[in-house]
């Protein structure tokens, strides 16, 4: 494997890792956070993204616009492109905060990422144009 392919396999890498996010459990503000907080990271906040498990069974996942005394609202990509969707706290089986790294560091990364493909793939380049001008000086 030459160097090239194994920066690029870094570099693929490290793209995907670095955009990682994960759903952690979490809880709703109020009384009842109280009695889940030893399952939970965290308390759900507006403008977090959550997955709702409903007690039907339903999975619903959408950023969270407005919370109330009773329930959530939530924006969710719908059929006629983002909608509203209320989910009472009494219809939650569980509920899953997205966490991940944010957005300045995910830019930082592929920046840093950026300057070490251009490096190796100019220096590459390089080398290859000098072993061509000896090549061709012989």
């Amino acid at each position: 494997m030459s160097q090239l392919e194994r920066v690029m396999w870094l570099a693929t890498l490290c793209f995907f890792f670095s955009g990682c996010a994960g759903f952690k459990p979490a809880v709703v503000p109020g009384p009842t956070s109280v009695e889940n907080s030893d399952d939970a990271d965290s308390v759900v906040e507006v403008g977090s993204k959550v997955k709702i498990k409903k007690i039907t069974g339903v999975v619903v996942s959408g950023q969270v616009m407005e919370i109330h005394d009773d329930h959530l609202i939530l924006e969710i990509s719908g059929s006629n492109g983002l909608e509203e969707y209320r989910v009472g706290f009494d219809q939650i089986d569980s509920i899953e905060m997205e966490k991940g790294l944010g957005t300045f560091v995910v830019v930082l990364i592929a920046a840093a990422v950026g300057v070490v493909l251009v490096a190796v793939v100019g220096s590459a380049i390089s080398k290859k144009s000098m072993e061509t001008t000896v090549e061709n000086l012989k």
